[in-house]
């Protein structure tokens, strides 16, 4: 199956389960400061208000595909980028949280947007964090879904020696196991690895094919440059948060299945009471991939939360930040993809490349 096949197929799903690709999804990458360049995708609504996506340990951009109908029902351009070795980033050996949440800042300056939401899920929610703490007063809110907080479960010890064991070996378990696992040889094969770690509402859920041939495309286009890349990806679930999210101040809504056979809700709620502006959502008879179902219900809510917001002043909900906090980034160098041009790694078929939409 080529990436041709997600961006043109229509299954006939309606709502948020239809998760087919715009014709009009625009790739980029983004030339940083270091020489490094940055993916990102776009969906949703291309006028819409600005939300960035930090995709699940070991994912792509293309998971942003999953949630494009709802972006556009209620008004969101979401913008999904390549964290580093993944997807069409290049590779970084020193990436972390705190790394990526200055390359994301770089790419919104280049994009000219001021202020953004964030959406995260699973493995992307350390992420999302460090960039709401990095930038208090341009986040204006974070919705993570089925948020992974590995190093909240872990007492002091046990994390120091989980940070260890990495740096001895972990890498390269993971990376043999990435090597092993490639190619994948088909739909058929992902179907089964999932379903040995997943409960039944998402079982019933990966009876979609569209949905099976998504997660499978996804996992090729993580190991497009390699495996080191998703092995440092996936080996980064194992380190400490360089950040204290009690000393947060963007608003906060975490969401999770009460079916979650992934995600701890033991280790979820330890977050929610570390977080000083949190939601809780728990919903019921759904799994780690509650959004495939309940997708537009997130995407509501944090349309009612962004114009809570607009009620109260942005200029007033940013004081209260602390408007002192000061963010300097540098400003990158960035263009649209066209085909194959100025890309040392070839492009999905079928993807269309825009020029950056208006900034907020």
């Amino acid at each position: 199956m080529s990436l041709q096949f997600l961006f043109e197929h229509r299954p006939e799903v309606t709502g948020a389960e239809n998760h087919a690709a715009p014709e009009n999804a625009a790739t980029g990458l983004c030339h940083l400061p270091d020489g490094r360049r940055l993916a990102w995708s776009e969906y949703g609504s291309p006028q819409g208000y600005p939300l960035f996506y930090c995709h699940n340990h070991a994912g792509t951009r293309l998971e942003g595909l999953f949630f494009h109908d709802s972006a556009r029902t209620a008004g969101f351009r979401l913008i999904a980028i390549d964290r580093p070795g993944l997807g069409l980033s290049d590779f970084f050996s020193r990436s972390d949280q705190n790394s990526c949440a200055e390359d994301f800042l770089q790419l919104a300056n280049h994009l000219g947007i001021r202020r953004f939401g964030l959406l995260s899920w699973g493995g992307g929610g350390a992420f999302a964090f460090a960039l709401s703490l990095r930038a208090p007063t341009r986040v204006m809110f974070q919705i993570s879904l089925a948020c992974l907080p590995f190093s909240l479960a872990l007492d002091r010890s046990a994390l120091s020696w989980h940070e260890g064991f990495k740096r001895g070996c972990l890498r390269g378990l993971l990376q043999l196991r990435c090597r092993l696992m490639r190619p994948w040889p088909g739909k058929g094969s992902c179907r089964q690895r999932l379903l040995e770690q997943l409960g039944l509402p998402d079982r019933k859920l990966l009876e979609r094919p569209e949905v099976m041939d998504l997660i499978a495309e996804n996992f090729r286009e993580s190991s497009r440059q390699g495996c080191r890349g998703p092995a440092r990806d996936l080996a980064s679930r194992f380190s400490r948060w360089r950040f204290d999210p009690a000393s947060l101040q963007v608003p906060v809504q975490l969401w999770q299945g009460s079916a979650d056979t992934l995600v701890s809700e033991a280790c979820t709620r330890m977050l929610a009471r570390s977080l000083p502006h949190v939601e809780w959502h728990r919903v019921p008879a759904a799994g780690h991939l509650f959004f495939l179902r309940d997708g537009d219900a997130v995407f509501r809510s944090a349309r009612k939360l962004l114009d809570q917001q607009a009620e109260s002043g942005l200029d007033a909900v940013i004081r209260k930040r602390g408007a002192n906090v000061r963010t300097s980034v540098r400003t990158p160098r960035c263009q649209p993809v066209h085909g194959n041009a100025a890309c040392r790694l070839p492009l999905p078929s079928g993807v269309v490349a825009r020029s950056p939409g208006p900034g907020f």
